[in-house]
């Protein structure tokens, strides 16, 4: 079993599941009929259990609440994949690198899909499809010592060359950023802040109006077809959740350290529990990181 949580987008992976029980097959080729092996296809519901948010936005502590889950599966060699056939109306949402994203509706019960994808040929929507590691890889900073303190800085808490981000910021943007940083505990040495924020500004935008410059990074592992990748829905877009861990009874945790609350995941049942950290009398908002905390916009961390 493998494990991966997605902090910005707040959704729980947990991949290498059996699909057991009916199942509908997704079927995939291109314009000329040839078959596609290795497209991701994701299956949402369309109307799911609407999330528990009578806590201040955040699900009651202690009360277990049944999620929908998402499920991503890829096609075989032979261009199939087998997705399980739930209850209620799905999307299904196609994606391979070098082809354009897809996305359909499916009614209750249908059992065969059949799609075909498109070739991609916008050189930045290809490079676009590329992993975040290319981008990295491609950007110039000015030297290779301060690209290594920027990694080393900026990469241990957030990934970089990710859409967020790449997308386009000014000098003062990236500055204003970079202070938040600091000021969470970033190490940047004093004179990469003054100058990382326009180099980034420019190195990114160089990127964007060239994107043949951003190549590698794409393998599709012939394993895939064995993968299903299970996803819940936890906390929300001002939470921070950290140090997830498979306990021995096969539940999972999640630490929401902004948030101070506890996530619990029964991956059998898809029943997520919340347990909230008791705040002490006298307790102060963002306790010993208070001052870097000022300007979050919501947060309940002591």
């Amino acid at each position: 079993m493998t494990l991966h949580l997605h902090r910005r987008t707040l959704w729980l992976a947990v991949g290498l599941m059996s699909i057991t029980g009916r199942a509908a097959e997704v079927a995939v080729t291109d314009p000329s009929g040839q078959v596609l092996a290795a497209v991701m296809v994701t299956q949402t519901l369309a109307r799911p259990n609407p999330p528990d948010i009578s806590d201040h936005g955040y699900q009651q502590p202690g009360k277990a609440h049944r999620t929908d889950t998402e499920l991503t599966v890829f096609t075989d060699a032979s261009g199939r994949a087998r997705v399980p056939d739930r209850a209620g109306a799905v999307f299904y949402r196609l994606r391979k690198p070098g082809y354009q994203d897809q996305v359909m509706n499916a009614a209750t019960g249908q059992s065969a899909i059949r799609a075909m994808m498109l070739p991609e040929t916008d050189p930045l929507k290809l490079a676009e499809a590329r992993p975040a590691s290319s981008w990295l890889g491609a950007l110039d900073v000015g030297s290779v010592d301060a690209k290594r303190h920027f990694q080393m800085q900026c990469g241990f808490c957030h990934q970089q060359g990710s859409a967020m981000t790449r997308r386009e910021r000014s000098p003062e943007d990236w500055r204003n950023t970079i202070d938040r940083m600091v000021r969470y505990g970033s190490r940047l040495p004093t004179d990469l802040q003054q100058s990382l924020p326009a180099a980034l500004s420019a190195g990114y935008r160089r990127l964007r109006d060239n994107p043949a410059l951003v190549q590698g990074g794409i393998r599709l592992d012939s394993s895939l077809p064995a993968v299903t990748i299970t996803e819940w829905p936890i906390g929300d877009s001002m939470s921070q959740t950290h140090d997830m861990l498979v306990a021995a009874n096969r539940l999972v945790y999640v630490a929401d350290n902004i948030q101070d609350r506890l996530y619990e995941v029964d991956p059998r049942t898809n029943a997520v529990t919340v347990y909230k950290i008791p705040h002490l009398p006298g307790d102060q908002p963002g306790g010993l990181i208070s001052g870097r905390l000022r300007d979050f916009p919501r947060h309940d961390s002591t």
